[in-house]
């Protein structure tokens, strides 16, 4: 969210489950033909929810002034240097892996401080962790010694030749083993692939003493994973186009049901492209849609030598290191024995410097991971051969390989004929028990905890998204308070109260959020914005209280405004005070104040409200500073005097979850109300999201077809609300309906209309 600039005026507005409300404007009466050029056979496709990419044409029927374009990572500086005595100028082959389960990121690599022959006992593989991605350490963890300490992250050594191109991954196979949750294999034409399994990702052992599998040459790293969609592992491994290390460095795939067992491989065709060296293929199914697998291949150039002799000298560079380069390339495969290589140009170039130019430098990591909701990562190899030699973060949007694009002229696409997946009654019920096992029995959202109250008997414990409305708050009046006591909160962007609907806080929205250990851009770590109205303390006046710093401490914040004063209150301190007057009573134009997510258009997963929340409160008086001191010191049963006002507070005394439907939360107030909060989850509805960006002068719409192309009267061009922003999720809406149940079962085509516009992937929500 950008920071705003204080003003006067304005403040909240939100609604759970609003969409977009933009009005058609003027359109051309005449409809561009559509050129059919590269059409593919019109077979029905059954998308169901899945989420599709714009990384190849399998959702293309005719295309009209648009293109598939490729968007390349942007650097994000270094994440890990080689630069331990176990370590050095060779070490590579790296793994990263999103451990969700343990909140955890992982990089694995080989240590190798000399060249020499591949698979000697100086190779070592090695383990950096991350909680965020971003930054990594090292742990000392114990396990091996080396040069007589233990004081190392040494995961895998003396076990020649099989460090030096270890490949783990995190098993997601559904019946796997408690302690067989990593998997990796390793080896090479000589001895074969050799199976790993990890209970903690840190102590390795051999699956068995036998290869599990032969038939390759091996001589790169060796990838395999579970494939969801197929059901199966696969392993995409190093074979060469003439045999044994003759013509071009390839890949090949094998199959598997048990990890033990793999069938006979099959060469991975690239459609009519030229062939090239690929050094490494790090293929992976993507996180967000697990049926589409991605490669972020090494295109290796043998005896293009690019710097001189004097450059290599310069960095540092090993004599035979510098006669070759490479950079990468973007593969993608929807299952089988083919790529599709849609995109020959580089994906992520070498970049300035003679040291980007070197032999075996620019090797993608293997592992695409995200950062955020809206950012994922990716990491490169950097300086190979070099007393520099390190890893590098790149950095791109979610979903951002690539997009369909038009340019200011504007374009069109259109689909091939889809099923829009239905929701039958069956179908909801399902839907609604799978929900309540996900929802409560995984995550406890939203669950009472009573082993753990803030105040009283209980508090409100909530891991995951959820916004709960605040009922009787649409009018705040010329001056309010809102506070909350919190604790057991991840680090984060966290929602308290909002009114806010997405873009530019406007004068009937709020937003009341923080951070607890880090500032939210640079607004700080504690930030109210109404309207034009910023109050924001930074991080330092509030300190690192996340529980992943270890602190389970309670803490209160707060806000007030009246008396010609908009104040900030952390724990009972006031932390900021402008002047500010509401003229006249603050009305917000949705049903009122939220606690602990946005309304739509913003995804319900944006910036959630996780932990535990106790005495929450929201009342039309500006409580003074020694009230507000009180109340965080002995919560509201005890720290506020009788002459504070009817409004809401919430000590979450008295509260029921029902067992057998969608849970309710009936909630005691002590100012004599008393009202239940039913999520807002309609187990019927099918809903189009975007992941999209335009210009400010660009735009999209959206038609719907049917099988004759004819636009379905309620989703014509004309009827689609105009798309304009950025956003990774967008509910699209026609004349602000976006329920596509009525098509439900139905065969559509989808007729996509940009301007200066990028679509980078859609589904059925």
């Amino acid at each position: 969210m950008p920071r705003k600039s204080r003003v006067t005026t304005g403040i909240v507005g939100l609604f759970l489950m609003a969409t977009a409300f933009a009005h058609p404007i003027a359109l051309a009466q005449q409809q561009p033909e559509l050129n059919p050029r590269h059409a593919i056979p019109p077979a029905l496709l059954q998308l169901d929810k899945r989420r599709e990419l714009f990384i190849d044409r399998h959702l293309f029927d005719q295309n009209s002034n648009t293109r598939l374009q490729l968007h390349a990572p942007q650097s994000a500086g270094a994440a890990l240097k080689f630069d331990q005595p176990w370590e050095g100028a060779f070490s590579g082959y790296v793994t990263v892996i999103h451990d969700h389960d343990d909140h955890l990121y992982r990089m694995y690599y080989r240590g190798l401080a000399l060249a020499g022959k591949d698979g000697t006992n100086d190779e070592v593989t090695c383990c950096a962790i991350s909680v965020d991605g971003i930054h990594w350490t090292k742990p000392n963890l114990e396990i091996f010694e080396y040069q007589g300490t233990r004081a190392n992250n040494i995961v895998l050594m003396n076990q020649s030749p099989f460090s030096h191109n270890f490949a783990p991954f995190l098993d997601k196979n559904p019946n796997i083993k408690p302690n067989e949750r990593f998997k990796a294999l390793a080896g090479t034409h000589e001895t074969g692939l050799i199976a790993f399994t990890s209970k903690d990702g840190f102590r390795w052992q051999r699956l068995q003493q036998e290869p599990v599998f032969r038939d390759g040459i091996f001589d790169s790293q060796n990838v395999a994973f579970w494939s969801p969609a197929e059901r199966q592992y696969v392993c995409y491994f190093r074979t060469w186009t003439e045999g044994e290390f003759a013509g071009y460095r390839t890949v090949s795939r094998t199959t598997s049901v048990d990890f033990i067992h793999w069938t006979k491989p099959q060469t991975m065709l690239f459609g009519n492209t030229p062939d090239e060296h690929l050094y490494t293929n790090q293929t992976t199914a993507y996180f967000r849609a697990p049926h589409i697998s991605l490669g972020l291949a090494a295109r290796f150039l043998p005896g293009r030598k690019v710097i001189s002799d004097k450059d290599a000298n310069n960095i540092g560079v090993e004599k035979r290191y510098f006669n070759d380069c490479s950079d990468i390339v973007l593969l993608s495969t929807r299952g089988g024995n083919r790529y599709d290589r849609h995109f020959m140009s580089s994906f992520v170039r070498p970049g300035l410097g003679p040291e980007n130019w070197v032999s075996r430098s620019n090797y993608a990591a293997r592992g695409i991971v995200p950062i955020t909701s809206s950012e994922m990562a990716i990491y490169v190899c950097k300086n190979y051969g070099q007393p520099t030699s390190y890893v590098e973060r790149y950095r791109l949007r979610t979903d951002g390989f690539a997009s369909l694009h038009a340019d200011y002229q504007g374009g069109q696409m259109l689909t091939r004929a889809i099923i829009v997946p239905a929701v039958a009654k069956e179908e909801r019920q399902q839907k609604r028990t799978a929900w309540l096992q996900e929802n409560l029995d995984k995550i406890n959202l939203p669950a009472i905890s009573p082993k753990a109250p803030l105040w009283g008997h209980q508090s409100l414990a909530i891991s995951g998204p959820v916004s709960i409305p605040l009922p009787n708050t649409g009018n705040l009046g010329t001056e309010f308070t809102l506070a909350a006591h919190v604790k057991s909160v991840p680090a984060g962007h966290r929602r308290l109260f909002s009114a806010y609907r997405g873009g530019k806080v406007e004068d009937a929205e709020l937003v009341f959020d923080f951070d607890a250990s880090k500032n939210i851009g640079n607004d700080g770590a504690l930030r109210f914005i109404l309207g034009d109205l910023l109050l924001a303390a930074d991080h330092r006046l509030i300190g690192d209280w996340s529980i992943e710093s270890g602190n389970q401490d309670r803490h209160h914040m707060a806000v007030t405004v009246g008396n010609g004063k908009a104040r900030l209150f952390f724990d009972g301190e006031l932390l900021v005070e402008e002047p500010y007057v509401l003229k006249q009573p603050l009305k917000l134009e949705t049903a009122g104040l939220r606690f602990g997510e946005d309304s739509p258009p913003t995804s319900l997963s944006n910036e959630p409200f996780i932990g535990q929340v106790d005495d929450i409160l929201v009342i039309s008086k500006a409580l003074p500073c020694e009230t507000v001191k009180r109340l965080a010191v002995h919560g509201i049963e005890n720290g506020m005097s009788s002459e504070i006002p009817a409004g809401i507070g919430l000590t979450f005394e008295s509260q029921t979850t029902a067992s057998t439907d969608i849970p309710d939360l009936t909630f005691a107030n002590r100012f004599g109300e008393s009202w239940t909060y039913k999520p807002n989850i309609d187990f019927g509805i099918r809903q189009l999201a975007l992941n999209f960006s335009t210009s400010a002068a660009g735009s999209i719409r959206v038609e719907i077809l049917d099988a004759k192309n004819q636009p379905i009267s309620g989703f014509r061009r004309e009827d689609c609300d105009l798309i304009i922003g950025d956003q990774i999720e967008r509910i699209v809406t026609w004349r602000g309906r976006s329920d596509l149940q009525s098509l439900a079962g139905q065969a559509v085509k989808i007729r996509f209309h940009l301007k200066d516009a990028d679509l980078f992937s859609l589904q059925f929500k």
